[in-house]
C-alpha cells in the first residue's frame, strides 16, 4: 500500500517533472523513503526532512536523496532556503505543522502540495494544541495546488499496475530499497501502533502477528485454538472422504442405469430390425405371386 501511495500521488497529484525540486517531509518513513527514491529515478532534485542525523545519513547515503536536514538541529526555514535557494516545486507533506508553513513560503508559482499525512498533529489533545497554518495566502498569490487523497481513490489506484511493474523491477535489481522495522508478537501490537507515529526508526513499521506470544495465557489460548482447528480439519477430512465414497456409489448406480438403458435400446432395435426384415420378405413373396 505504501508503494501505491507514493507512486500514485507523486504522478497523479504532484505531476512531477524531470528537473523540478521536491521537498519530502518524514523522508525516512515508509512513504517518504519511497517518494524520494521514485523522484530521484525520475530526475528530480530531492530534499528530505528528518528528525535525527542517523536518518539523514540513511536518506542521503543509502536512498540517494540529493540533500536533507535534521529539523531538530537546524532552523527549518534556514535549512529549506539553504538547500533550495531557487525555491521548491513540490512539497510532499507527511507531517503538517511548521514545515508546511515554511514550504508555502518557498514554493514556486504553480507549485504543488501533496497532503499525505499530518503526523505532527496526530497526538494533539484538542484544537487548542493544533498548529495553525499562517501562510495560506500563498495558495492564491502563487496559484499553488494543495490536494489530499486516499490510496483507494480511483485516480490513485489506477497507477497500481505501473507501480507493480516498476518498483518490483527496481527492488529486484537492487536499485530501490525498502527498510522495515518489525514488531514481533500479538502482545506487542499496541507498541507497534505507537511506533507508527514515532520518530524512533526509519521505514515501514509492520506488526508480525505470527510470532509466538510471550504471554503464557495467550500461548495457552493459541494452543487450544490450534487443537480446535486440528479437530475441525479432521472432521472436514472425514466429511470429504464420505462425500467421495457417496459420489462413487452414485457413479456406480448411474453406470448400472446407463447399462440397463443401453441393453433395452439394443433389444428394441434388434426387434424392430427383425420385424422389418419379416415385412420385406412377405412383400417379396407377394410380388412373386402376382407375377406368376
Amino acid at each position: 500500500m505504501t508503494g501505491l501511495t507514493a507512486y500514485g500521488s507523486l504522478h497523479e497529484i504532484a505531476q512531477a517533472k524531470k528537473g523540478e525540486v521536491i521537498l519530502v517531509s518524514a523522508a525516512a518513513g515508509a512513504v517518504g523513503q519511497m517518494v524520494g527514491q521514485i523522484a530521484v529515478r525520475e530526475g528530480l532534485y530531492v530534499i528530505g526532512s528528518v528528525g535525527d542525523d542517523k536518518k539523514l545519513d540513511f536518506i542521503t547515503k543509502q536512498l540517494g536523496f540529493h540533500a536533507g536536514f535534521n529539523y531538530k538541529k537546524e532552523n527549518i526555514r534556514d535549512a529549506v532556503q539553504r538547500l533550495a535557494p531557487d525555491g521548491i516545486d513540490i512539497f510532499y507533506d507527511n507531517v503538517g505543522g511548521e514545515l508546511l508553513d515554511v514550504a508555502l513560503e518557498n514554493l514556486n508559482v504553480f507549485g504543488r502540495i501533496v497532503a499525505c499525512g499530518a503526523i505532527s498533529q496526530y497526538n494533539n489533545k484538542g484544537v487548542e494544541e493544533a498548529y495553525g497554518v499562517k501562510n495560506t495566502g500563498m495558495l492564491i498569490r502563487k496559484r499553488i495546488k494543495w490536494q489530499g487523497f486516499l490510496v483507494f481513490d480511483p485516480n490513485i489506484a489506477k497507477w497500481r499496475e505501473q507501480r507493480d511493474k516498476n518498483i518490483s523491477e527496481w527492488i529486484a535489481d537492487g536499485s530501490f530499497k525498502s527498510i522495515d522495522y518489525v514488531t514481533e508478537g500479538v502482545d506487542n501490537a499496541s507498541m507497534a501502533n505507537v511506533t507508527i507515529s514515532s520518530d524512533d526508526q526509519a521505514g515501514l513499521s509492520p506488526w508480525s502477528q505470527f510470532h509466538p506470544p510471550t504471554n503464557p495465557q495467550m500461548a495457552k489460548a493459541d494452543e487450544q485454538k490450534a487443537q480446535g482447528d486440528a479437530k475441525s480439519n479432521l472432521s472436514h477430512s472425514d466429511a470429504k472422504a464420505q462425500g467421495q465414497e457417496a459420489k462413487g456409489q452414485f457413479s456406480d448406480l448411474g453406470q448400472g442405469v446407463r447399462d440397463s438403458v443401453q441393453d433395452a435400446l439394443g433389444d428394441a432395435v434388434a426387434s424392430l430390425t427383425s420385424e422389418r426384415e419379416g415385412q420385406a420378405k412377405d412383400a417379396n413373396l407377394h410380388d412373386e405371386g402376382k407375377s406368376r
